[in-house]
């Protein structure tokens, strides 16, 4: 359907932007005297043909003429020249047009903020997510840093009840020369009895390296209980950030779904 716009006003503005889109009906030309209207440079931004003379129209290459300038005279006059030739709606029958043009307009407007909207909403929670995607890559790291510390951790410790078994072995060594010692000088009577000061302080010394090697024991073995927990919570640490890298990625997939339906 070709169609001639008379008026280039408002009016003229929304029923051209909102008949371009539609594939079945073309504007052939769009009429006003003044040649600085809106609707005028929207149509020649458009390669629609502009004219200031009703003369111009074509009636055998056009359809429907719409007066949308308010003006009777204007109506009077595409009336007498085009009524038997093609069919013209006046101002009010225009004004319905214009009204739910209008109306189109605003809800095509209110779409398209509704989609950048929705565009800049997902381009902010895709950011947000490769930020998490990032902390948790680190998390990750820093868990597989808690694991090679706990590992040499435990090497260590085993390393040091190693050395406190050895010195436990000392001190039985130890508690066992001071027992000969004591004895030896309890044999010797008088002549004995420096010597058997120093027994007695051999068999302090053994068992104070005892008592020491029991609380390294005991300290060791509270150590080793703390580095499996830290063990245990590092596995779910992994755990979680495997989840969250997975719940990660279904977002992403479905942010980039909703860009590529709404572009």
């Amino acid at each position: 359907m070709n169609i001639v716009i008379v008026g280039a006003g408002q009016g003229g503005c929304n029923i051209i932007r909102s008949f371009t889109n539609i594939e079945d009906i073309k504007i052939d030309m769009v009429i006003d005297r003044d040649m600085d209207a809106l609707g005028i440079k929207l149509a020649k931004d458009q390669g629609i043909r502009c004219s200031k003379s009703i003369d111009d129209i074509n009636p055998d290459n056009t359809d429907l003429i719409l007066e949308v300038t308010g003006n009777k005279n204007v109506s009077s006059i595409l009336l007498d020249k085009f009524k038997d030739k093609c069919t013209i709606l006046d101002s009010k029958a225009a004004l319905l047009i214009i009204s739910l043009v209008k109306k189109d307009m605003e809800t095509l407007n209110k779409l398209n903020n509704s989609m950048e909207t929705i565009a800049d909403t997902s381009y902010t929670i895709e950011q947000q997510l490769r930020h998490i995607t990032g902390s948790v890559d680190s998390i990750h790291k820093v868990s597989e840093n808690l694991v090679f510390c706990t590992e040499n951790s435990n090497e260590y410790i085993i390393k040091t009840d190693e050395i406190v078994k050895y010195v436990d072995k000392m001190a039985k060594h130890t508690k066992i020369l001071g027992l000969n010692a004591a004895i030896q000088a309890a044999r010797a009577g008088e002549q004995g009895k420096g010597f058997s000061v120093v027994a007695t302080e051999i068999q302090k010394l053994a068992e104070s390296n005892k008592n020491f090697s029991v609380e390294i024991g005991r300290i060791l073995n509270q150590l080793s209980d703390e580095i499996k927990k830290i063990k245990d919570e590092t596995a779910k640490l992994n755990h979680l950030s495997e989840a969250q890298v997975d719940a990660s990625d279904k977002v992403n997939l479905a942010v980039d779904r909703l860009v590529k339906e709404t572009s």
